[in-house]
């Protein structure tokens, strides 16, 4: 997100998850009141990664995708033994993290490659 209001309601849902951990049914509220400030902003990729994220949250009760890992589908198998995946309150956190500043041109690429994945997945 570009707007301080979009990025303010990111940090609030973050901040959220990390206390009361992922709560399906407020995070996806807030999600959906966050797609629309996407929509405001104009962000095609943005909608549709908001969108992706709680589709999934509905769909699997949890954030079934792992962000902390890194998105580096070429790793060999000693290299993905060593790689850290993180639970599905820190996977969540470190993709809503990307958001906040939507507009860098490294997280929009993140981003776009974790909705790519989240689309094989809803």
């Amino acid at each position: 997100m570009v707007s301080s209001k979009g990025n303010k309601a990111i940090q609030d849902l973050i901040d959220e998850i990390e206390k009361d951990g992922i709560n399906v049914e407020s995070v996806v509220s807030q999600l959906k009141e966050l797609r629309t400030q996407a929509l405001l902003e104009k962000d095609p990729l943005m909608i549709r990664a908001v969108r992706l994220t709680y589709e999934l949250l509905e769909e699997e009760e949890d954030f079934a995708l792992d962000c902390v890992g890194g998105i580096d589908e070429e790793d060999d198998e000693e290299e993905e033994e060593e790689r850290e995946e993180g639970t599905p309150q820190e996977n969540l956190v470190y993709f809503l993290q990307l958001w906040i500043q939507s507009d860098n041109k490294y997280n929009r690429e993140e981003i776009r490659e974790f909705t790519n994945k989240m689309t094989e997945l809803v």
